[in-house]
């Protein structure tokens, strides 16, 4: 059996979050980018739901700028392979996975490798290419899907439920709104929450 989750936020409270990241980014030169994206999701997991109780993250600023930085000394040092094969990419991701906390206090595990996600990323690179780029919002969906069937919860893997089709007519109905409002709707963070709230309610949990 399997449990979805819910995302239960509003455009009001994503929207400073989102704010604070690209202040961060402009004001401190991205230094402080990692302390608002640790922000931003221990808010949206503070609004995200599994069994009527909101989940979860314990991710520091400090121990996320670490691992950035590291990460980017091995790409330097690397002459950029690290994250070219998606190293750096499964390092953050890593962290932020192992980070995310169910109500009852289980917390999940990643197992993915980077070559993997590389195989992915290629696959999906040539796909839109061929397609001029329509195949990318099958694609968003596929990575979502392999991405969460990398994730544990006791030995347990999640799963993802969603399409490419869904995601295709989200997407269409986001860019009409924002187009109608002349870019309100997603300055607002309108299409954030209709992303998240998709994404949360296609993530099936293992009990």
């Amino acid at each position: 059996m399997t449990n979805q989750l819910e995302f239960r936020g509003k455009w009001t409270d994503i929207i400073w979050p989102v704010i604070l990241i690209a202040l961060a980014g402009i004001f401190t030169l991205g230094i402080a980018v990692p302390w608002a994206f640790i922000s931003y999701r221990k808010k949206v997991f503070s609004l995200t739901y599994y069994r009527g109780s909101s989940m979860s993250y314990d991710g520091v600023g400090g121990e996320y700028f670490g691992q950035m930085i590291v990460g980017l000394l091995l790409t330097l040092v690397t002459i950029g392979f690290y994250a070219l094969l998606g190293y750096y990419e499964v390092r953050l991701l890593k962290y932020d996975v192992e980070h995310t906390i169910l109500p009852d206090g289980r917390r999940m595990q990643f197992r993915g490798q980077a070559l993997d996600f590389f195989g992915q990323y290629l696959v999906i690179g040539i796909l839109s290419t061929l397609t001029l780029g329509i195949y990318a919002f099958w694609g968003y969906a596929r990575m979502r899907r392999f991405t969460l069937e990398h994730c544990y919860i006791d030995g347990k893997q999640l799963r993802f439920s969603g399409t490419g089709g869904q995601f295709l007519g989200i997407s269409i109905v986001i860019f009409l709104l924002t187009l109608v409002t002349l870019g309100i709707y997603s300055f607002l963070g309108f299409s954030t929450v209709k992303t998240l709230r998709w994404d949360s309610e296609n993530t099936l949990i293992p009990d």
